[in-house]
């Protein structure tokens, strides 16, 4: 899969040398870039290894999980980010699920007790598989 994402980009920056632009973003949380989405505003939200990032194109705004606040991010290595088609961000975490409340710069979180592997965006449900916990449906519109 990687290698033809790889020769598809390879392609693509061939046939539009111009449309491709070099970006170096100031103060990531780590090299190790694991997932990246980009929302309905423009934002790009780059999963880590060690946090999440949300870069607008000028500055880039990092996000760490903190145990003693539950508006954090559940975890900081972040295996998997999707906007569904209202734009709410889903993140799924080494530790469970969360969903970025815009209005409020914060995070909600769901605990699975186990990690979140896939996720599955249908009608109005996310299905969230994990390692050993089964499969969480969860209602977009309520949470």
């Amino acid at each position: 899969m990687k290698r033809k994402l790889f020769l598809c980009f390879l392609f693509l920056s061939v046939i539009y040398p111009g449309e491709f632009n070099d970006v170096n973003i100031d103060d990531i949380s780590s090299t190790r870039t694991l997932s990246i989405a980009q929302d309905s505003t423009g934002f790009i939200w780059i999963g880590t290894d060690d946090g999440l990032n949300r870069y607008d194109g000028f500055q880039n705004k990092v996000y760490r999980s903190d145990v003693f606040d539950e508006s954090t991010i559940s975890g900081n290595r972040i295996w998997k980010i999707h906007v569904d088609n209202s734009n709410t961000v889903w993140i799924l975490t080494d530790r469970g699920i969360c969903y970025y409340d815009a209005l409020r710069d914060q995070f909600e979180r769901t605990e699975t007790g186990s990690r979140p592997q896939h996720i599955q965006d249908h009608n109005n449900t996310l299905y969230v598989s994990t390692l050993n916990n089964g499969i969480y449906a969860i209602n977009k519109e309520t949470k």
